[in-house]
Protein backbone atom coordinates (compact mmCIF):
# COMPACT_ATOMS: atom_id res chain seq x y z
CA UNK A 1 0.00 0.00 0.00
CA UNK A 2 2.98 2.44 1.09
CA UNK A 3 5.08 1.57 -2.45
CA UNK A 4 1.11 2.49 -4.30
CA UNK A 5 0.96 5.53 -2.26
CA UNK A 6 4.51 6.78 -3.35
CA UNK A 7 3.96 5.37 -7.09
CA UNK A 8 1.52 8.01 -7.17
CA UNK A 9 2.82 10.83 -6.25
CA UNK A 10 6.08 10.19 -8.30
CA UNK A 11 3.54 9.72 -11.16
CA UNK A 12 1.64 12.86 -10.13
CA UNK A 13 5.17 15.09 -9.46
CA UNK A 14 6.62 13.75 -12.94
CA UNK A 15 3.51 14.56 -14.78
CA UNK A 16 3.27 18.32 -13.59
CA UNK A 17 6.98 19.33 -13.71
CA UNK A 18 9.16 16.98 -16.24
CA UNK A 19 8.49 17.15 -20.06
CA UNK A 20 6.98 14.17 -21.06
CA UNK A 21 5.66 13.29 -24.78
CA UNK A 22 2.14 12.51 -25.36
CA UNK A 23 2.34 8.45 -25.25
CA UNK A 24 4.26 8.69 -22.27
CA UNK A 25 1.59 11.47 -20.64
CA UNK A 26 -1.44 9.00 -20.95
CA UNK A 27 0.48 5.75 -20.01
CA UNK A 28 1.78 7.72 -16.92
CA UNK A 29 -2.23 8.66 -16.40
CA UNK A 30 -3.49 5.12 -16.74
CA UNK A 31 -0.66 3.66 -13.99
CA UNK A 32 -1.61 6.44 -11.63
CA UNK A 33 -5.52 6.02 -12.08
CA UNK A 34 -4.82 1.93 -11.69
CA UNK A 35 -2.79 2.39 -8.53
CA UNK A 36 -5.16 5.09 -6.97
CA UNK A 37 -7.96 2.28 -7.33
CA UNK A 38 -5.41 -0.48 -5.78
CA UNK A 39 -4.75 1.93 -3.02
CA UNK A 40 -8.80 2.27 -2.65
CA UNK A 41 -8.92 -0.85 -2.75
CA UNK A 42 -6.86 -1.78 -0.24
CA UNK A 43 -8.09 1.04 2.06
CA UNK A 44 -12.16 -0.14 2.14
CA UNK A 45 -10.49 -4.29 2.23
CA UNK A 46 -8.90 -3.24 5.77
CA UNK A 47 -11.68 -1.07 6.92
CA UNK A 48 -14.63 -3.12 6.42
CA UNK A 49 -12.92 -6.47 6.79
CA UNK A 50 -13.69 -7.47 2.76
CA UNK A 51 -10.90 -10.65 2.12
CA UNK A 52 -9.92 -8.60 -1.30
CA UNK A 53 -6.94 -10.84 -2.02
CA UNK A 54 -8.67 -14.26 -1.43
CA UNK A 55 -11.96 -13.55 -3.35
CA UNK A 56 -9.49 -12.47 -6.35
CA UNK A 57 -7.43 -15.73 -6.13
CA UNK A 58 -10.58 -17.79 -6.22
CA UNK A 59 -12.01 -15.83 -9.33
CA UNK A 60 -8.06 -16.34 -10.70
CA UNK A 61 -8.35 -20.02 -9.88
CA UNK A 62 -11.52 -20.26 -11.53
CA UNK A 63 -9.90 -20.15 -14.87
CA UNK A 64 -8.81 -23.36 -16.47
CA UNK A 65 -5.26 -22.36 -17.59
CA UNK A 66 -4.57 -21.08 -14.20
CA UNK A 67 -6.60 -22.86 -12.21
CA UNK A 68 -4.23 -25.96 -10.57
CA UNK A 69 -1.17 -22.84 -10.04
CA UNK A 70 -3.23 -21.25 -8.12
CA UNK A 71 -5.93 -23.52 -5.67
CA UNK A 72 -2.00 -24.57 -4.22
CA UNK A 73 -1.77 -20.64 -3.58
CA UNK A 74 -5.19 -19.61 -1.91
CA UNK A 75 -4.53 -20.97 1.62
CA UNK A 76 -1.37 -19.22 2.30
CA UNK A 77 -3.41 -15.89 0.52
CA UNK A 78 -5.90 -16.40 2.94
CA UNK A 79 -3.89 -16.64 5.78
CA UNK A 80 -2.00 -13.64 4.63
CA UNK A 81 -4.81 -11.27 4.35
CA UNK A 82 -6.49 -12.94 8.08
CA UNK A 83 -2.98 -11.83 9.80
CA UNK A 84 -3.46 -8.24 7.93
CA UNK A 85 -7.00 -7.66 8.94
CA UNK A 86 -6.30 -8.94 12.62
CA UNK A 87 -3.28 -6.94 13.03
CA UNK A 88 -5.44 -3.93 12.39
CA UNK A 89 -8.17 -4.76 14.45
CA UNK A 90 -6.24 -6.33 17.73
CA UNK A 91 -3.15 -3.77 17.79
CA UNK A 92 -4.50 -0.47 15.68
CA UNK A 93 -1.19 1.39 17.74
CA UNK A 94 1.29 -1.40 16.03
CA UNK A 95 -0.48 -1.15 12.89
CA UNK A 96 -0.49 2.00 12.57
CA UNK A 97 3.77 1.80 13.67
CA UNK A 98 4.30 -0.48 10.78
CA UNK A 99 2.08 1.60 8.47
CA UNK A 100 4.93 4.74 9.51
CA UNK A 101 7.75 2.62 9.55
CA UNK A 102 7.14 1.46 6.01
CA UNK A 103 6.36 5.37 5.04
CA UNK A 104 9.83 6.49 6.71
CA UNK A 105 11.78 3.48 4.82
CA UNK A 106 10.67 4.91 0.97
CA UNK A 107 12.06 7.91 2.65
CA UNK A 108 15.56 6.96 2.92
CA UNK A 109 15.14 5.32 -0.19
CA UNK A 110 14.21 8.80 -1.81
CA UNK A 111 17.65 10.08 0.09
CA UNK A 112 19.64 6.95 -1.30
CA UNK A 113 18.51 8.05 -4.39
CA UNK A 114 19.67 11.88 -3.90
CA UNK A 115 22.87 11.28 -2.11
CA UNK A 116 24.24 8.75 -4.61
CA UNK A 117 23.48 11.25 -7.77
CA UNK A 118 25.17 13.96 -5.27
CA UNK A 119 28.30 11.51 -5.29
CA UNK A 120 28.38 11.09 -8.84
CA UNK A 121 28.55 14.84 -9.44
CA UNK A 122 24.82 14.78 -10.91
CA UNK A 123 22.33 17.56 -10.24
CA UNK A 124 19.29 15.63 -8.64
CA UNK A 125 17.21 17.70 -6.59
CA UNK A 126 15.01 16.09 -3.72
CA UNK A 127 11.93 16.58 -5.96
CA UNK A 128 13.71 14.83 -8.91
CA UNK A 129 14.78 11.87 -6.11
CA UNK A 130 10.86 11.39 -5.00
CA UNK A 131 9.52 11.28 -8.45
CA UNK A 132 12.70 8.79 -9.62
CA UNK A 133 11.80 6.44 -6.39
CA UNK A 134 8.09 6.84 -7.06
CA UNK A 135 8.77 5.86 -11.13
CA UNK A 136 11.16 2.89 -9.51
CA UNK A 137 8.35 1.38 -7.35
CA UNK A 138 6.37 0.93 -10.91
CA UNK A 139 9.51 -1.03 -12.09
CA UNK A 140 9.14 -3.32 -9.32
CA UNK A 141 5.65 -4.08 -10.53
CA UNK A 142 6.29 -4.92 -13.31
CA UNK A 143 9.83 -6.62 -12.76
CA UNK A 144 7.45 -8.98 -9.67
CA UNK A 145 7.22 -11.09 -13.05
CA UNK A 146 10.52 -11.49 -13.92
CA UNK A 147 11.92 -13.92 -11.13
CA UNK A 148 15.06 -11.09 -9.24
CA UNK A 149 14.02 -8.62 -11.56
CA UNK A 150 17.39 -8.85 -13.08
CA UNK A 151 17.63 -6.66 -15.95
CA UNK A 152 14.71 -5.57 -15.43
CA UNK A 153 14.99 -3.40 -12.81
CA UNK A 154 18.43 -1.86 -14.37
CA UNK A 155 16.76 -1.36 -17.76
CA UNK A 156 14.03 0.46 -16.18
CA UNK A 157 16.41 2.70 -14.04
CA UNK A 158 18.32 3.90 -17.03
CA UNK A 159 15.09 4.57 -18.85
CA UNK A 160 13.68 6.84 -15.86
CA UNK A 161 16.93 8.48 -15.66
CA UNK A 162 16.56 9.47 -19.63
CA UNK A 163 13.03 11.29 -18.18
CA UNK A 164 14.91 13.80 -16.14
CA UNK A 165 17.89 14.28 -18.23
CA UNK A 166 19.86 12.17 -16.76
CA UNK A 167 22.84 9.75 -18.55
CA UNK A 168 21.71 6.12 -18.64
CA UNK A 169 25.17 5.38 -17.27
CA UNK A 170 24.24 7.32 -14.30
CA UNK A 171 20.98 5.76 -14.17
CA UNK A 172 22.77 2.55 -14.55
CA UNK A 173 25.37 3.12 -11.96
CA UNK A 174 22.44 3.87 -9.44
CA UNK A 175 20.73 0.30 -9.99
CA UNK A 176 23.66 -1.29 -9.50
CA UNK A 177 24.49 0.24 -6.26
CA UNK A 178 21.25 -0.37 -5.12
CA UNK A 179 21.39 -3.96 -6.14
CA UNK A 180 24.85 -4.17 -4.44
CA UNK A 181 22.91 -2.44 -1.07
CA UNK A 182 19.82 -5.16 -1.16
CA UNK A 183 22.47 -8.21 -1.55
CA UNK A 184 24.52 -6.75 1.60
CA UNK A 185 21.33 -6.27 3.66
CA UNK A 186 20.23 -10.06 2.31
CA UNK A 187 23.22 -11.22 3.65
CA UNK A 188 22.66 -9.64 6.97
CA UNK A 189 19.45 -10.86 7.09
CA UNK A 190 20.34 -14.49 6.14
CA UNK A 191 22.64 -14.28 9.44
CA UNK A 192 20.31 -13.31 11.76
CA UNK A 193 17.88 -15.81 10.72
CA UNK A 194 21.00 -18.68 11.06
CA UNK A 195 21.86 -16.88 14.65
CA UNK A 196 18.07 -16.53 15.89
CA UNK A 197 17.65 -20.60 14.64
CA UNK A 198 20.79 -21.61 16.30
CA UNK A 199 19.60 -19.82 19.44
CA UNK A 200 16.21 -21.22 19.50
CA UNK A 201 17.89 -24.54 19.32
CA UNK A 202 19.94 -24.34 22.03
CA UNK A 203 16.94 -23.37 23.83
CA UNK A 204 14.66 -26.22 23.28
CA UNK A 205 18.12 -28.42 24.01
CA UNK A 206 18.45 -27.87 27.35
CA UNK A 207 14.65 -27.65 28.09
Amino acid sequence: MTAAVVAVLGISITLLHFPLSGEWRVYALVLAAVLIAVVVLAFVAVVSRWRLMGDAARAIARLPELHNWMVGKEPSIDAAESNLLDFSRKAPGAFRASLILSLLWHAVAVLQVYVTFRLMGVGVGLVDAFSLEGLTKVINMVGALNPGNIGTYEGGNMLIANIFGVTATAGLTLALCRRASGIFWAGVGAVCVIVMKRADGGKAESR
